[in-house]
């Protein structure tokens, strides 16, 4: 059971990149009543077929952020892995040990965080496989946290989403000006002008109702768990991939392709 977090969301441009503060959660034993409490628990993955449940913690500041495991038989408690990042993206390959989360990591100069990608192939044994996204990718991409990790069939891959990754503007005093001026402005002065330009192939007012969907994009790429190998699959943002099950291909749709004619 985990407690409903205090207040409402703020949906702003940015808010699929932050992960809020953690809530208490609650594991009850069934059969004798006693229960087993964590503060701050923003995530949790059950292993299917299994005793452990996997979940993060996520406070205000970062002092105390981590990945951890819980055995609900045993009543012990580890640490996978810890820092003042932010985890998420917690899977389980299916019928397995194999584990397989995000942590956030940050870079000055760019928009939002890029993610590390961590897996245990058996969260008994400590050791961890990382994915360094800053080093397997060029600068201007990165590893999103809005796609959350998917394992192949066998354990041999672990697909994730990769992104375009911004850079930061340039914040100076004449940006600081505009800003002060544009607050200042009366909202009953402006004037109600909507600029859609006739090339666009979505019309604004869908434009409006998928503004989130779209900033939350990514193409497939593929890990290899065995060497570290990191495949791009989807080249382009709007290349739809889908893993086929059973099988080492995947499906990929162009939807840029013939955008206007659809329109």
């Amino acid at each position: 059971m985990r407690r409903y977090a205090e207040g409402t969301r703020e949906e702003t441009p940015d808010a699929g990149e932050k992960v809020a503060p953690g809530t208490p959660l609650v594991i009850r034993n069934l059969a004798t009543g006693q229960d087993a409490t964590f503060g701050g628990v923003s995530e949790i993955a059950w292993q299917d077929k299994g005793t452990s449940l996997a979940f993060a913690i996520t406070v205000d500041g970062g002092v105390g952020n981590g990945l951890y495991l819980y055995d609900t038989v045993s009543g012990v408690l580890r640490t996978l892995d810890s820092s003042s990042q932010n985890y998420s993206g917690l899977v389980w390959r299916k019928d397995s040990t194999s584990l397989a989360a995000l942590r956030s990591a940050e870079s000055a100069g760019r928009q939002g965080p890029t993610q590390t990608l961590l897996v245990w192939t058996d969260v008994s044994k400590p050791a961890m496989k990382v994915l360094d996204a800053t080093a397997s990718l060029a600068a201007d991409l990165r590893v999103a946290r809005f796609k959350t990790p998917q394992w192949s069939d066998d354990g041999a891959w672990v697909f994730v989403g990769v992104a375009p990754w911004y850079a930061a503007p340039a914040a100076d005093s004449s940006d600081r000006s505009r800003r002060i001026a544009a607050t200042s402005t009366n909202p009953d002065e402006l004037p109600d002008v909507q600029v859609w330009h006739p090339k666009d192939t979505v019309v604004m007012a869908r434009q409006k109702l998928d503004a989130r969907r779209e900033r939350e994009r990514s193409m497939l790429a593929a890990w290899s768990v065995a060497d570290g190998k990191l495949v791009r699959i989807a080249q382009a943002i709007g290349e739809e991939a889908t893993p086929i099950k059973h099988s080492s291909r995947v499906l990929v749709v162009d939807t840029n392709a013939f955008a206007m004619e659809r329109s």
